[in-house]
């Protein structure tokens, strides 16, 4: 439990940090829904996000990006559930470090390179868009980004904002 909100409060500060530009965001939906019909949300609570700071500043974020796309949050009935998860993962990253070559006192030196391989930490934010009356799953996004763990409370909160824009920019699609 306790290395669960270390690794929520991590995330959150990763997406902070991070920054939506190294964000990597991918999306998928269903391509036969109406997404015209849809004008009401509200978040399913669950335990996975542990810290309620991290937890109201993802919904914040999602609440003000699905309302300039048109929809208000509407308790006990809405149109829509958004669900959100959270993962931290370890990605091994190799870090090359070159020497280089040139000419010196002593003469011309060679190249030198060595590898450095670590384990990075990666976190993952997932938003379902899910039918309340149906159940079922309409769209998702996952926004991918590696980890600062040197973060401040308030870059997480930027980075945030931004990862949630980039994640719901194409949200509600468009008919093609």
């Amino acid at each position: 439990m306790r290395a669960t909100r270390l690794g929520a409060l991590t995330l959150a500060a990763a997406l902070g940090a991070a920054g939506c530009s190294t964000t990597r965001v991918i999306t998928d939906y269903d391509h036969a829904a109406d997404f015209a019909r849809y004008s009401s949300f509200e978040f399913m609570h669950s335990q996975e996000i542990a810290s309620p700071l991290l937890r109201t500043r993802i919904e914040t974020a999602i609440a003000r990006e699905l309302a300039r796309q048109g929809l208000r949050r509407l308790p006990g009935q809405p149109d829509l559930w958004i669900a959100v998860h959270l993962r931290l993962d370890r990605q091994t990253q190799v870090d090359p470090a070159h020497f280089g070559y040139g000419w010196g006192s002593w003469g011309y030196w060679g190249d030198g390179a060595a590898t450095a391989a670590r384990q990075a930490p990666i976190g993952t934010l997932i938003i379902d868009v899910v039918d309340a009356r149906e159940k079922k799953l309409l769209w998702q996004a996952v926004g991918k980004s590696a980890i600062d763990r040197h973060a401040t409370a308030e870059s997480g909160a930027y980075v945030i904002n931004k990862a949630v824009e980039k994640m719901l920019a194409g949200f509600p699609p468009k008919k093609t």
